[in-house]
């Protein structure tokens, strides 16, 4: 009974989150581009708040501005996408021409280059894979990224507390085990394969193959924030969520499983 009632929270703030979310994925446009703008708004505050206390410094405003204007980017067609990653290169310029004394500048560009690479690729590809034009369904191939990282992170949730015995990098994360991964990987290869099949009209190691590689890279995400937390001496990133922590604490694992989403999707639809 003890995973139920630990899950019991995590349930009510993912459904929070889902009946916040869910309209405005499905409206697309503008209306996902706010919603990205205001998620990738606040986990940079969180990330700030992370780091405070460490050897990293972050510019919160100009985080703020960046990951406010990076998902509207995804609106432009795709050959202006390029203007997205040459924020990166632009922000840390001038983070090394206006931090003194030298000493300084290291902390702060290396900060700036950790939350900028981990957190402006997640929430532009959000946006980006919702209006990939060659695809024709952007909302059905989004969706079936949630159905992988959901379903990835329920059934290795379950698993790792039920039938768990071996720890997954116990130094980082000690509550995942290898059951718990390999639960959750079998569970996103058949939903990724059950929505390709008899949603997206795909092949079916086609969308198998993307289910494997997104719930991959959504459990390296989680245990990248879970990384973070430890070296910043924090146990949660925030505590806007309950059952969570913060906004961070839900969202780790699409940080990275997005960005591969949108890979998988234009190689599949260009191919």
């Amino acid at each position: 009974m003890r995973p139920l009632r630990d899950l019991a929270p995590r349930l009510i703030s993912a459904l929070i989150l889902v009946v916040i979310a869910l309209p405005l994925v499905v409206i697309g446009g503008p209306a996902l581009a706010f919603l990205a703008s205001v998620v990738g708004m606040v986990s940079w505050w969180e990330y700030w708040n992370l780091l405070r206390e460490t050897p990293l410094r972050v510019d919160r405003l100009v985080g703020l501005i960046v990951l406010a204007v990076t998902p509207w980017l995804a609106l432009l067609p795709p050959l202006y996408w390029i203007l997205c990653w040459l924020l990166i290169p632009l922000v840390l310029t001038l983070e090394m021409l206006t931090h003194r004394p030298p000493e300084r500048e290291l902390g702060a560009v290396a900060g700036m280059a950790l939350g900028l690479a981990w957190l402006l690729p997640g929430v532009f590809s959000a946006v980006a894979v919702r209006q990939w034009p060659d695809s024709g369904q952007g909302l059905l191939w989004l969706l079936l990224g949630v159905v992988v990282v959901v379903g990835s992170d329920t059934f290795a949730y379950f698993g790792g507390r039920m039938i768990g015995r071996h720890r997954f990098f116990p130094a980082i994360s000690p509550k995942k085990t290898i059951e718990g991964a390999v639960a959750g990987s079998v569970a996103a290869v058949a939903l990724a394969v059950a929505f390709g099949v008899f949603v997206l009209g795909r092949e079916w190691w086609v969308t198998g193959l993307i289910g494997l590689a997104v719930a991959f890279s959504g459990m390296i995400g989680d245990l990248f924030e879970s990384f973070l937390k430890r070296w910043c001496g924090k146990k949660d990133s925030g505590a806007l969520l309950p059952g969570h922590g913060g906004l961070l604490d839900r969202i780790d694992s699409w940080l990275l499983a997005l960005p591969v989403l949108l890979i998988c999707v234009m190689l599949v639809t260009r191919g």
